[in-house]
């Protein structure tokens, strides 16, 4: 929470001390015990120092939602609105810039519509439209220096800025250094892996660049938050690309869409598994563990979970044993090693999966391995339902005969 110095001047004696010695409560129904905040004071975290800019242009990177002013008093979303709010912090912080401006090819800019309640009143306030958080613009112009730099990020631009609107950073690290050079290893999804490039990657970025004296200093925090979302990103991605093949849940589940309608295992098992897991974390391995060893127990020999299938040596029941407990197995599986069912390693298959120089893979596959071993369970449930709604009749059995009738004794 950022205070102006005239509000501070205007506070009694000794505010700062008896804000974080008392308790406080905020929001509604605070007398029946709710909204119980501790409030600390923190020193005010230090932001990179902006990367030198040689040259007529200089890069401005929205970190909160801004507020802007068009020239008719609406919402400014263009450039040139962006442009005037610009030029109006320069003069409010003694910067005397000649002319800035804009190239819309420069620009990268987008919008959100803000809603909120007035809880006094019990009615809406007025909509608002602000320029997104993560918008970035090249401007045309003396570029200021340093000192000017962090002045304006200071100030910030357009409207409520003491709400937290309006932060932005100029010439950030981020935006300086080409993305395209942080790896030697390629980066896309799904592009063939040269057998050369399976050792472990070089990041051209190294850990003491997030030290003191280094070009990302104090962003580590914020780097880790990146890779954590582009990597449950690419594990959900990985688990759908698994899912959506009937051979690929074959060959690493032994599940199968036949017989029909009811499939193996059966779809109700698979209901009551994905109940069981709920959200899956540490606590609920031995539930899930529990259920698989009481569902194969009962009824052993007519029991989906205990039938191997032609040509495996692995029941359902083992594999996905295997996956709950193995540190390796859903890795395996979601990279492709195992095979698509044809012979070969499935190489153009096999994932390339993101990283930032924060932690290593092994420590990021450590980390996510219940979340993938989730989101593979989750989407093998979604798709092996999707198959067997295509022939609600349980007519179309692989060999074009009619579905066997249901085994007695099967338990759900």
């Amino acid at each position: 929470m950022r205070v102006r110095k005239c509000v501070v001047k205007s506070l009694p004696e000794g505010w700062r001390e008896r804000l974080t010695q008392e308790t406080l409560r905020l929001g509604r129904a605070r007398k029946a015990g709710y909204g119980e905040v501790v409030v600390s004071r923190a020193p005010e975290p230090k932001p990179p120092p902006p990367e030198s800019s040689s040259g007529d242009s200089f890069t401005v990177w929205f970190t909160s939602d801004a507020l802007l002013r068009a020239v008719r008093l609406g919402a400014g979303t263009t450039a040139d609105d962006i442009v005037e709010a610009l030029q109006a912090a320069f003069k409010k912080v003694g910067i005397g810039i000649a002319s800035l401006s804009i190239d819309d090819r420069d620009a990268h800019v987008r919008c959100r519509r803000i809603e909120s309640w007035a809880g006094r009143w019990n009615l809406p306030r007025p909509s608002m439209v602000a320029v997104k958080a993560g918008s970035c613009v090249r401007v045309q112009g003396s570029p200021p220096t340093e000192k000017q730099a962090q002045a304006l990020e200071a100030e910030g631009i357009g409207d409520r800025r003491a709400e937290g609107y309006g932060e932005i950073r100029i010439n950030h690290p981020l935006l300086a250094t080409q993305t395209s050079n942080w790896w030697r290893r390629p980066r896309s999804f799904g592009a063939e892996v040269p057998q050369d490039n399976n050792a472990p990657r070089q990041p051209l970025l190294k850990k003491a660049d997030f030290e003191p004296g280094g070009t990302l200093e104090g962003m580590q925090d914020f780097v880790g938050a990146v890779e954590d979302a582009a990597w449950r990103a690419a594990i959900k991605d990985a688990a759908f690309r698994f899912s959506v093949s009937e051979e690929r849940r074959k060959n690493g589940l032994s599940w199968t869409p036949h017989p029909r309608p009811r499939g193996t295992p059966p779809m109700s098992q698979l209901g009551t598994l994905r109940t069981v897991m709920g959200d899956f974390k540490d606590r609920d391995l031995a539930r899930v563990e529990n259920w698989l060893e009481r569902i194969a127990r009962k009824n052993p020999d007519s029991n989906a979970w205990n039938r191997k299938a032609k040509g495996d040596d692995r029941t359902p029941k083992d594999k996905l044993q295997a996956l709950l407990t193995e540190d390796s197995a859903v890795w395996n599986l979601l990279e492709g090693t195992h095979g698509n069912g044809d012979g070969d390693k499935d190489v153009a298959a096999r994932r390339v999966w993101p990283a930032l120089p924060v932690r290593d893979d092994r420590t990021l596959k450590a980390a996510f391995r219940l979340e993938a071993v989730r989101a593979l369970i989750l989407a093998s449930i979604r798709a092996h339902k999707r198959d067997l709604e295509r022939s609600p009749t349980g007519a179309d059995s692989d060999d074009g005969s009619q579905s066997p009738p249901a085994e007695k004794g099967e338990v759900v």
